[in-house]
């Protein structure tokens, strides 16, 4: 019996989506980007609020991002992921997760364009960990280390 894949415009995609962004590390980028609004000094007005959004959301993108390069370890470590399932398409995941990067990438742009060296920088990274990973395994926990960095 085959599989039901999900189209990019349905529920059923952006519940397997979520699970591929991990909901429950996005406090490690959110409580990292306010402890450097914290450094700043800046007043909570509306800007604080916007730019919580990429803070919190980025690693999530980055995370659904790396999986896709990853399907084939997945399939043996987390089988439970929805790319290993095969229930969602790569092309799709790999869409919505760039999209969302650059969004990010924008958003932080706008209060600071400095901010567009560190977001190529890290969308890089991110597009280069699992290569990194598989073939230099000794440098992968510091390669990702530099990217969340």
């Amino acid at each position: 019996m085959k599989k039901k894949v999900f189209n990019l415009m349905t529920l059923g995609f952006w519940k397997s989506y979520l699970i591929h962004m991990r909901p429950y590390l996005f406090f490690i980028s959110g409580f990292a980007g306010m402890s450097g609004i914290a450094l700043t000094k800046a007043n909570l007005d509306l800007n604080f609020w916007i730019v919580l959004i990429p803070f919190f959301l980025s690693y999530g993108f980055g995370q659904a991002l790396t999986d896709c390069f990853q399907i084939d370890t997945d399939k043996i470590s987390s089988p439970y992921r929805p790319l290993s399932q095969g229930i969602i398409r790569r092309i799709d995941v790999l869409g919505v997760s760039g999209v969302g990067l650059v969004v990010c990438i924008l958003i932080l742009c706008w209060f600071n364009p400095y901010n567009l060296i560190f977001g190529i920088l890290s969308f890089g990274g991110l597009a280069t960990y699992s290569y990194i990973k598989r073939h230099f395994w000794a440098l992968g926990p510091a390669y990702n280390s530099l990217i969340v960095s």
